[in-house]
Formats: C-alpha cells, sequence, structure tokens
C-alpha cells in the first residue's frame, strides 16, 4: 500500500525531460517544481535511488530527494527501492542528457568524487565502472577551459568532452610536443594541476595538486 500512494518526493525534472517552456511558466520555473509521485505506477519506471556521490543537479525525476542516508536505507530495506550503480548512471542517464543541457559544475563534481574514489567504488560495489568511463566522452578537455572565467558557468559544449581513451597523460613531454595542448589533453583538475591552473598550454601541470595527482591517476586507470 505504501508504494502505491504520491507521498515520495522526487528531484525536480531535468530540461530534457520537459516540454517547451510557456510564457506564463518558464523554464527556470518548471525545473525548481518538486512532485510527490507513488514508488510505482501503471506504465510508468520504478523510481530509484541515486548513486552516492552524484550532484543533484544531475538528477531527473526517476530520482527520489531523501533527507538522509537513514531514510534512502530504509527504503531500499523496507520498500524495495533499487540504488542504481554508478557505471548504470554513466551509461543510462548522464550519458543520455545532451552536454549544452548539462550544468558544468555538476557535471566535473561528479567526475571528480567518481574518479577519486575509482579504486574503492570498484572494489567494493562496480567493477565494470573502469571499462564503463573508458569509452563514455564525460571529460572536459583543456579547450573546453581556454577562458578561465568559464569555470562553473555554462554547459561544456559535447565537442569539448572526450573519453578518457581519446586522451593523453600530459605528464609525458612528448606528447605535449606533438599533439594539441588543448584538444588531446584533460582539463585541469583532470590533468592534475588545481582548477585555476593555466590550461591554455603545455603549462597545465604547475598548480599540481595532490586531489588532481589523484584524479589524472584515476583517468590512467580507465585508459588514459
Amino acid at each position: 500500500m505504501l508504494r502505491s500512494l504520491p507521498i515520495y518526493e522526487v528531484h525536480a525534472s531535468l530540461q530534457h525531460e520537459q516540454g517547451p517552456a510557456t510564457a506564463s511558466q518558464p523554464q527556470q520555473q518548471q525545473q525548481q517544481q518538486s512532485q510527490f509521485l507513488p514508488l510505482s505506477q501503471a506504465g510508468q519506471p520504478p523510481l530509484l535511488l541515486a548513486p552516492v556521490g552524484v550532484s543533484t543537479k544531475l538528477l531527473g525525476s526517476r530520482f527520489i530527494s531523501s533527507e538522509s542516508a537513514t531514510e534512502e536505507d530504509i527504503l531500499c530495506k523496507h520498500l524495495s527501492i533499487h540504488r542504481l550503480s554508478i557505471s548504470d548512471f554513466l551509461v543510462q542517464y548522464l550519458d543520455a542528457i545532451a552536454p549544452e543541457q548539462m550544468d558544468r559544475s555538476a557535471l566535473i563534481g561528479t567526475m571528480m568524487y567518481v574518479l577519486r574514489n575509482l579504486k574503492q567504488i570498484t572494489t567494493d560495489q562496480d567493477p565494470s565502472l573502469l571499462s564503463v568511463i573508458r569509452d563514455l566522452p564525460l571529460i572536459p578537455t583543456r579547450a573546453a577551459f581556454s577562458n578561465p572565467q568559464q569555470y562553473g558557468r555554462d554547459p561544456v559544449p559535447k565537442a569539448l568532452l572526450a573519453a578518457p581513451v581519446h586522451l593523453f597523460d600530459p605528464r609525458n613531454n612528448a606528447f605535449q610536443q606533438l599533439l594539441d595542448p588543448l584538444a588531446h589533453f584533460p582539463a585541469p583538475p583532470f590533468d592534475g594541476s588545481s582548477s585555476s591552473s593555466s590550461s591554455s598550454g603545455v603549462d597545465g601541470l604547475e598548480g599540481a595538486t595532490a586531489e588532481g595527482a589523484a584524479l589524472l591517476e584515476g583517468l590512467v586507470l580507465c585508459g588514459l
């Protein structure tokens, strides 16, 4: 009975889930509206719990908005709500969102979390994650941030996102000399530097940080 009651708050619909905004209901207002739905509806896919570490700005109306980890545990144990793995989320949801509709800071924050915790996630929860990330174009190249003022603002154009398998390790001097410094290397902090470092040339590692190094090592594991 509890599953059929419309008492479960879900995240606001993402832009690609909505129709065109109307004059009386602009897009921004539509995105801010809360919805309460039953856990399962005839003809509709069931509601889900999002993977840990995914920005709420990337979650749409398929995902339950919970108040705490305790609430999520109750939903899982007593109401059989499925928590999506990061691999499934990246393939089924994130890769399906047009980059132009994706919040830039949310994408960066989510991929930073995934790469930072890659070894633990693949060991404990999601062994297929390495092969999934390897081929998904979700890492911004340096060309995406050739203007430092772009950080966290406009969406990243699809052409400026790349899969790890199509990027190169910026620590390799030969790669730096032979390849386009903007198109073929990950943007900070994924290149081992801080996000405030220059991303316009071979000096992208001048602001190297421990976190940046961990992110770069994560990309190497994914086929960089």
